[in-house]
């Protein structure tokens, strides 16, 4: 179980052994992985390749008088030590993907792979409380 979400699957390597494994083939360091994650498709792969890849980035500009009012939503996400991060559904019939992360000077992949799914887990979190709040203030279409 998660800390934030009690009712989630905890996504600790050790605890989620039928969920994640790290593939042969790996560095001897773990600079370099496949991790194989079981039961996820595209939805996950692609999310957590996306986060995993992304670089750190200038704040965005101040906000032009045309955008719309209210807060922006951004997040600190910053992975500059990762080489490569791919992803790839070996079979369409089987439901798992391969999640492939390299890292640049002996930093470990198994680091990068739980930032990356904390600071994706913090990307939701984010999103669901900006869509509450707007959701309670009711000012939308009916």
């Amino acid at each position: 179980m998660s800390a934030r979400h009690p009712d989630r699957i905890d996504t600790d390597i050790a605890q989620s052994k039928d969920k994640v494994e790290i593939l042969p083939g790996h560095a001897h360091d773990l600079s370099a992985a496949t991790f194989c994650l079981h039961n996820e498709d595209h939805t996950l792969g692609n999310a957590l390749r996306y986060i995993i890849m992304k670089k750190c980035v200038s704040p965005p500009s101040p906000r032009r008088p045309s955008s719309p009012p209210g807060p922006v939503l951004m997040l600190r996400v910053c992975s500059p030590n990762v080489e490569f991060c791919g992803y790839s559904n070996p079979h369409p019939a089987e439901p798992k993907i391969h999640l492939r992360i390299q890292m640049y000077d002996n930093a470990s992949a198994v680091t990068a792979f739980y930032k990356g799914l904390a600071d994706l887990e913090d990307l939701f979190d984010a999103v669901e409380e900006k869509y509450s709040a707007d959701l309670a203030k009711g000012d939308f279409e009916r």
